[in-house]
This record gives structure tokens, C-alpha cells and sequence, in this order.
């Protein structure tokens, strides 16, 4: 299973998240949950590769018109 805030693999039976210390809360079977919601570490992170991604695109496409590369 993997921990719902970092999303590290962890065992049923702890406790606590050994990656970020988050209690282990098992959410039950019936309640559909959002990925967004069960990883928001890593939606933050997807997110913000994508924006770095987009820009650094940009950048690049400025040079090639400007014809520096």
C-alpha cells in the first residue's frame, strides 16, 4: 500500500509513514477518492514540471526565431 500524502510504499500494518510520518489512515473500500487528493505532494510536483516544462519551451522556441541556436 502507499502512504495517502507522499504516496511511499509502506506496510498495512504501520503506524506511521516511515518517508514523511503521516499516521496510516486505511480509507474504506467504498470511498472513491480523487489521485489529486490521495497525492498531493506529487500533483504539486507534476504541476510544477509542467509549468518549468512550458516555459523553458517558450524560451527555446524565442531562440530559434530570433535565430541565436
Amino acid at each position: 500500500m502507499k502512504c495517502l500524502h507522499c504516496g511511499a510504499e509502506m506496510h498495512e500494518s504501520d503506524l506511521y509513514c516511515a518517508n514523511c510520518g503521516t499516521k496510516n489512515e486505511i480509507p474504506s473500500p467504498t470511498e472513491e477518492r480523487n489521485p489529486d487528493e490521495i497525492f498531493p505532494t506529487a500533483y504539486k510536483i507534476r504541476k510544477a514540471t509542467r509549468k518549468i516544462t512550458f516555459v523553458i519551451a517558450i524560451i527555446v522556441a524565442i531562440f530559434k526565431i530570433l535565430g541565436k541556436i
